[in-house]
């Protein structure tokens, strides 16, 4: 319990510090949206798309960097701060 709360809290203090080259060195294939949002804050944009079987959301951060989101995992991330 005590390392889910220092987990938590560490979150939110990187959440708080903004978008950096950091922060989205450290977002990883198959994170869920929320956890990207704990390390990035809330992107600039947003955009998703459905087909069979398949949801796709992209994160758009400033004009360079965007994060590909496949059935609400990482699939990609582009661009540098």
């Amino acid at each position: 319990m005590r390392a889910r709360v220092l987990f938590l809290s560490a979150l939110l203090l990187t959440a708080c510090l903004g978008p950096t080259q950091a922060n989205l060195d450290r977002v990883r294939p198959g994170m869920s949206p929320v956890e990207v949002r704990a390390l990035l804050g809330k992107p600039d944009r947003v955009e998703s798309s459905e087909t069979i079987g398949a949801a796709g959301l992209v994160y758009f951060y400033g004009k360079d960097v965007r994060v590909v989101f496949l059935n609400r995992a990482v699939l990609s991330k582009e661009g540098r701060f």
